[in-house]
C-alpha cells in the first residue's frame, strides 16, 4: 500500500486556497498523513540600490503583510479537525523554487497545489514549474472545478482513476504508483494509451493504423498484474494525447488522474507542450503526477505553527 506521511499544501489565500485545503485534509484523513501549510512571502530586490528604495516605499508594507498572513494562517491551523496533526511554515524566496526545496527539507510524501486558469497559452505557471522540479509527487487541481477525490459524497465503488500510459521506463513506476494507490481506496482503473494518428511503421506492407492499436492493447494488457486483473480496464485509441486523456476522464467522471512527469527543460516544454503540463489546465479532476527524478535545492523557511501544542 501507498504510504504518505507528510503532505505540504502551499497556500495563497485566493479562491482556489479552500478547495485546495480540503482536498489536502481529505487525503490527510486517508493516509493518516502529517499537514505541512505554506505561504510564501514576497522577497526584496537584490542590488543594494534596489534594496534601499525598496525599503523606502514597501517595508511596512510587507511587514504588515506577514503579519496579516500569518494570522490567516494560525487561523487556518486552528479551523482543521481535530485529529489532524498541521503545522505552517513561511517561505521567502520564488515560488517555484521554495516549494520543492521545502518538500525536499521535510521529506514530503505528496505536494497538493491548485492551479489557476492560464492567461497566455505560452505562459509558464508556477505549478507546472514546481511539478516539473519537485522531489515528490504533486497532486494538483484546476480553478473553478470542484474535486470528489476521497469524499464520502462518492460511493467508494463509483471512483474511478485514469492512468495514461506510454509504455517508456517510467510507465511502468507510474502504474505501480497508481495500483499502490487503489490498494488504500478502491478505484476501477482505467488505463489508457493513445496512439498518433500516423507512425512511420504504417508504411510497412499490409500494416495499418488497427494493427498499432491492436499490438499497444496487447502490450497494456500483459503490464496488468495478475490481483488487479478484476480491477483493471484498458483502452487504446488513436488521437491527441492531452484531448484524449481529458476527454475520457470527462466521460467516466473520472475522480483522479494519475500520470508520470518527465524530466524537461523549461524551454523545450514551452516549444512543445508536454502531455503532462496540457492535462494539468484541462482536467476535469485533480491530477497526481508521479516524476521520474530528484531534484536538489535549497529553501529559507521557518515555522509559524501548530495544530497541536
Amino acid at each position: 500500500m501507498l504510504s504518505i506521511k507528510t503532505v505540504l499544501c502551499p497556500l495563497d489565500f485566493s479562491a482556489l486556497s479552500e478547495p485546495e485545503l480540503n482536498l489536502a485534509v481529505r487525503v490527510c484523513r486517508k493516509f493518516q498523513s502529517q499537514l505541512i501549510l505554506q505561504h510564501n512571502l514576497v522577497t526584496p530586490p537584490i542590488s543594494l540600490s534596489a534594496a534601499w528604495m525598496w525599503e523606502e516605499t514597501h517595508v511596512k508594507e510587507e511587514q504588515r503583510l506577514e503579519r496579516e498572513r500569518e494570522r490567516q494562517i494560525q487561523e487556518v491551523l486552528r479551523r482543521l479537525p481535530g485529529e489532524l496533526k498541521a503545522e505552517a511554515r513561511m517561505t521567502y524566496g520564488p515560488l517555484d523554487e521554495t516549494i520543492p526545496a521545502l518538500a525536499k527539507s521535510l521529506l514530503a510524501d505528496l505536494i497538493i497545489m491548485g492551479t489557476h486558469v492560464r492567461r497566455h497559452p505560452d505562459h509558464i505557471s508556477k505549478t507546472e514549474r514546481v511539478i516539473l522540479h519537485a522531489p515528490c509527487p504533486v497532486l494538483t487541481l484546476r480553478e473553478h472545478t470542484s474535486p470528489n477525490l476521497f469524499s464520502a459524497d462518492v460511493p467508494q465503488e463509483e471512483a474511478r482513476l485514469v492512468v495514461p500510459l506510454d509504455f517508456s521506463e517510467h510507465s511502468i513506476a507510474t502504474l505501480e504508483y497508481a495500483l499502490k494507490l487503489s490498494q488504500s481506496f478502491p478505484f476501477t482503473i482505467h488505463l489508457l494509451h493513445i496512439e498518433g494518428s500516423w507512425a512511420l511503421r504504417d508504411l510497412r506492407p499490409g500494416f495499418a493504423l488497427e494493427n498499432r492499436l491492436k499490438e499497444s492493447e496487447e502490450k497494456l494488457k500483459a503490464m496488468i498484474p495478475e490481483q488487479f486483473l478484476d480491477r483493471v480496464r484498458t483502452e487504446v485509441m488513436a488521437g491527441s494525447a492531452i484531448e484524449e486523456i481529458v476527454a475520457r476522464a470527462t466521460q467516466l467522471q473520472a475522480s483522479l488522474i494519475v500520470m508520470g512527469v518527465h524530466e524537461k527543460g523549461l524551454l523545450s516544454n514551452l516549444l512543445a507542450g508536454a502531455t503532462s503540463t496540457g492535462v494539468l489546465h484541462q482536467s476535469p479532476c485533480p491530477v497526481w503526477y508521479v516524476p521520474d527524478r530528484k531534484v536538489e535545492g535549497t529553501s529559507q523557511f521557518v515555522s509559524v505553527g501548530s495544530a497541536k501544542s
